[in-house]
């Protein structure tokens, strides 16, 4: 597997010749929409396929897969240009598998809000373990939300994804809200109907787990929000449902507004199955993004929470997500969302190159017209380093933010390094 950044002057042709690889498998595998006009700095993808299958006349998918000791699905992530596709026909070549040795198994995360596209939605299920569904709220007393889910859920399973039911205190524009939190930690009564109403909703929508995801907890209902943790997911746990609980850079973070203050959520260790360090990416109207949160900001926390959570509990978070940004910042106008894939194109569409910023592991650029514009997204380069992060630090789980967006590179990267394993 190759990274290449594009230079001035470079095509998919001289690119294929350098590394002896087809153009249309560049084209497929980076989601590349104009060929002929490639981005400069635009990070390509080359991977080298191992076995390749000629297809005979009465092949399917099911009997390849049999014959090579592999399963349907291993087939559709390494042939992505299958998923949406009813049949197969003599003569296409299938890849079995790659060159690259697995590193090792992975569990994948991808968070999605129940609108996604159905299309969108199947692409990105081949490749996960969970499909988290964003969010459902509570309010003052303990009741749940009800979203629009249950055809996504239906999806999910069918394609042996685990749902999880993610509960947060943040809704979609980024907006916290931190005082119902707080009152409920306080009330044993609401607690009570909280759980309830959870245990509830996990079992009338055939939910696999549920997901407590709270980007801002004040200091002083730190103890009374573990001890609810812990209390929650007794019951929930009893009931055979798993438990997870998300934790971003500035979740514990002070009034003063002093982050990563040292925070003992040694409890959680016992009490939750697994814990995703995530950092969200929102298009704020005041802000101008060089990310949310560095990248070394989430390396320390995975370090500190290493000291006491053991690996296999953890995932990573990755971010799939772009922004478009006038300069200068506009008040109360927000960012415009771009998919990686539209962010290259409207990079070779306006001619503008694409830089690299390691600290945040994130790509952008700028355009220049009646206004000024910053784009800002994230290429392989980061994902790349992210999964380096996570192997090296004995991680096996990866959560991306969010799947709205097909992410053939992303995923790609991730199937070719790794064996993605199921829990359903």
């Amino acid at each position: 597997m190759i990274i290449h950044v594009v230079q001035s002057g470079e095509t998919i042709q001289s690119i294929a010749d350098e590394y002896g690889v087809s153009e249309d498998s560049i084209v497929r595998d980076n989601d590349i929409t104009n060929p002929d006009n490639l981005a400069v700095g635009q990070a390509v993808l080359i991977i080298y396929p191992n076995q390749i299958y000629t297809v005979q006349e009465g092949d399917s998918l099911q009997s390849i897969a049999d014959s090579y000791g592999t399963s349907v699905i291993q087939l559709l992530r390494n042939n992505p240009q299958l998923i949406k596709r009813e049949f197969i026909y003599p003569g296409e070549t299938i890849i079995i598998n790659y060159l690259d040795e697995k590193i090792g198994n992975i569990t994948t995360n991808g968070y999605a809000y129940p609108y996604i596209d159905r299309d969108i939605l199947i692409q990105n299920l081949v490749y996960l373990t969970y499909l988290s569904v964003f969010s459902y709220s509570v309010d003052e007393n303990g009741n749940l939300n009800d979203i629009n889910d249950q055809e996504i859920l239906n999806l999910a399973r069918a394609y042996g994804v685990a749902p999880i039911m993610v509960i947060s205190n943040v809704n979609e524009a980024g907006t916290i809200d931190k005082e119902t939190l707080h009152n409920i930690l306080g009330n044993q009564e609401i607690k009570d109907n909280f759980v309830a109403n959870i245990l509830v909703m996990l079992s009338q929508k055939g939910y696999y787990g549920v997901n407590f995801d709270t980007p801002y907890i004040r200091s002083e209902d730190r103890t009374l929000y573990f001890d609810f943790i812990a209390e929650v997911s007794e019951s929930i746990r009893d009931q055979g449902y798993k438990v997870f609980i998300t934790i971003t850079p500035n979740s514990f973070e002070t009034e003063t507004g002093a982050a990563l203050e040292p925070v003992d959520f040694s409890v959680l260790e016992q009490v939750v199955d697994g814990i995703i360090l995530l950092s969200y990416s929102w298009g704020y109207a005041s802000d101008i993004p060089v990310e949310a949160i560095p990248s070394y900001i989430l390396e320390l926390l995975l370090r500190y929470t290493l000291t006491i959570i053991p690996p296999e509990k953890i995932t990573i978070g990755i971010s799939s997500i772009g922004y478009i940004w006038q300069l200068p910042s506009q008040g109360g106008i927000g960012a415009y969302a771009i998919s990686n894939t539209n962010a290259v194109q409207l990079a070779s569409d306006v001619g503008a190159v694409i830089n690299y910023n390691e600290a945040n592991l994130s790509s952008y650029f700028y355009i220049t017209d009646t206004n000024n514009y910053l784009v800002y997204f994230h290429d392989i380069r980061g994902v790349d380093t992210s999964l380096k992060i996570m192997n090296g630090n004995g991680l096996e789980s990866v959560g991306i933010w969010n799947i709205m967006y097909v992410l053939t590179q992303t995923f790609l990267l991730i199937n070719n390094q790794y064996t993605i394993i199921n829990v359903i």
